[in-house]
């Protein structure tokens, strides 16, 4: 699969991927160079050194990004959440689409978007 083939990519260039993985708390390094995380998976707590995050925790990243950067926290976004609506066309409408179709961003939200799925189908109508 894709997914399988970008992580083993990623691998063989030194990456580490952790899934399923809990952040306790992290701690940037006083020369400001490396990133400390302490971390709970399989019921251990384990601490990582890393010169790079991708904070990939979703509704939890501001979260995450909270406890890692305590001491730059202006740094930090503020949460903004949007409620999306998410349709299917019908197979009459689908050859309207053939890639993927993003209006210029709208006050409040990102507008009406079409999105199309990995396996070249028509995903989801976003507003």
């Amino acid at each position: 699969s894709l997914m399988l083939s970008l992580a083993g990519d990623a691998e063989s260039y030194g990456v580490m991927i952790s899934l399923n993985t809990r952040v306790e708390n992290g701690r940037i390094d006083r020369n400001n160079k490396k990133i400390i995380l302490s971390c709970c998976g399989n019921f251990e707590t384990t601490e990582l050194e890393c010169d790079n995050v991708i904070n990939c925790g979703g509704l939890s990243s501001i979260s995450i990004a909270n406890k890692i950067m305590t001491n730059h926290t202006n740094l930090i976004p503020k949460p903004f959440f949007a409620k999306g609506n998410y349709f299917r066309i019908s197979s009459k409408t689908k050859k309207l689409f053939s890639h993927l179709v993003y209006p210029v961003p709208e006050d409040g939200g990102l507008g009406i978007h079409a999105t199309i799925d990995m396996d070249n189908q028509q995903g989801s109508i976003w507003s």
